[in-house]
């Protein structure tokens, strides 16, 4: 290989690195210049809970059903649940433990049933079914 090529690679790679660790080092020292994702991470950290039990449950009591949506989509409990997919039962009492009443727990209940019976009857695969509980509409 040509060096000026393998010289012009190892600039480039050098130029990424240096310009990735001054963005992030920007984030941490200046306020106010924090990433979106970072703000909105740190606002959909405030409805997780500690339960009596100590296990982490979704609070969404306080939140409309359009956040609510928004915050289960980027939930790591929606990722515990849907793992049971297609055990419904397992996932309705994983619902029951890991969030707290709310308009969206009542919504997500109908909607699981709803997908539980289209499920059942073969009116949706696997992938359609699991799909319409990862992105809520």
């Amino acid at each position: 290989m040509d060096k000026g090529l393998i010289v012009i690679i190892a600039i480039g790679l050098a130029f990424m690195y240096f310009a990735t660790n001054i963005t992030g080092i920007a984030e941490e020292t200046t306020p106010g210049l924090e990433s979106r994702q970072s703000k909105q991470a740190k606002e959909y950290a405030t409805y997780y809970k500690t339960d009596s039990n100590g296990d982490v449950v979704l609070d969404l009591s306080q939140a409309s059903l359009v956040k609510s949506k928004e915050v289960w989509r980027t939930s790591p409990i929606k990722d515990s649940i849907l793992g049971y997919f297609p055990d419904f039962d397992t996932m309705k009492q994983m619902l029951e433990n890991q969030l707290v009443n709310s308009e969206f727990k009542t919504f997500f209940i109908k909607k699981l049933n709803d997908v539980e019976g289209d499920y059942t009857s073969g009116t949706k695969n696997s992938d359609q079914a699991k799909n319409a509980l990862m992105n809520l509409q």
